[in-house]
């Protein structure tokens, strides 16, 4: 399940589509069990690098899902009910939004370099959580207007200052403090780059600022990332030369300090899917290649959050 695309529901982890795989499930956490949700349109079938988000929806009973990207650009919403729910007769399924667009379709064939969408990051964020920031290669930022109907509009498109460095599969989180994410406010992290990005939601402006990254992270891309407790924590990954690592890198956002976990991972890992479920305070990762594409790695690993963060504050555990 290479590049494959998680997001939390209440007590389930939705895994929705991967590389060439189509089809998407949900994880119950509880009973720790799979159980089928659909398929994505046969039109839209070959996913490669796609990423999807999750917005508000005006039902508890509900999640509006956000599908879009990859080398073939797709964008589908779906309106998520849970299928443990043995009350809900309403299936499944992905849609077109409203307006038919398209997230990053370029106008014009000079503009096609400007819209890869492979490998694409997505966080909904502004202040009444209407807006979806897209990074994506090679150094570019979107900016699109949700409505809760269906539509979609673009409105800003920004290149970030990272000279020749080539933003893919990055990681792309908000800032948080005290657990909660910060309104326009996003961390990007990839290879030797490390930026911190602000949103004037008035103005529709950007403001950028490079911090420091460590040698014993520099020039990695591919890692599976999440946020937890004001940390953003980095699994595996490729090197500059394509070799997948072990390596667990901590980040914490109040001291502006990474950290090099002395704990690694089982296997290598890349390309994969890590998300924190605040049912049980475990770190799940998903999917991901290994030893080359040769055979898939099917392993549904699980931290747990406490351990983790044990071995960041441990004293001989844990290095600069």
């Amino acid at each position: 399940m290479k590049c494959c695309q998680c997001v939390q529901f209440y007590d389930e982890i939705l895994i929705c589509g991967s590389n060439k795989n189509d089809k998407c499930y949900s994880y119950h956490v509880v009973s720790q069990t799979y159980k089928p949700i659909c398929k994505y349109p046969d039109d839209v079938s070959l996913l490669i690098g796609h990423n999807v988000v999750a917005y508000k929806s005006s039902s508890n009973k509900e999640m509006i899902l956000l599908s879009f990207g990859g080398l073939f650009k797709h964008t589908l919403m779906m309106r998520y009910r849970s299928v443990w729910d043995e009350t809900n007769i309403t299936p499944n399924q992905w849609m077109t939004l409203k307006n038919k667009v398209i997230i990053g379709e370029s106008v014009t064939d000079e503009e096609e370099d400007e819209y890869n969408l492979e490998g694409c990051r997505g966080i909904i964020s502004g202040i009444n959580q209407n807006l979806l920031f897209v990074v994506h290669p090679p150094n570019r930022i979107l900016v699109i207007e949700l409505d809760f109907f269906g539509y979609a509009t673009t409105i800003v498109h920004d290149s970030m200052p990272t000279d020749s460095t080539c933003i893919e599969y990055p990681c792309f989180v908000p800032l948080t403090k005290n657990g909660k994410p910060l309104t326009n406010q996003f961390l990007c992290v990839c290879k030797d780059k490390s930026i911190l990005i602000c949103y004037n939601e008035y103005l529709r402006t950007f403001c950028y600022e490079f911090l420091s990254v460590p040698s014993f992270i520099q020039y990695h891309f591919g890692y599976a990332f999440v946020t937890v407790n004001d940390r953003v924590i980095l699994f595996g990954g490729y090197t500059e030369n394509e070799n997948e690592v072990t390596f667990i890198h901590i980040y914490t956002i109040s001291e502006n300090q990474w950290i090099l976990c002395d704990y690694n991972l089982p296997p290598s890992i890349s390309m994969a899917s890590a998300i924190w479920c605040n049912v049980d305070n475990s770190i799940h990762i998903i999917g991901g290649p290994l030893l080359n594409d040769i055979r898939m790695l099917s392993a549904h690993l699980k931290i747990d959050a406490r351990e983790l963060i044990g071995v960041e504050k441990g004293k001989n555990k844990a290095r600069k």
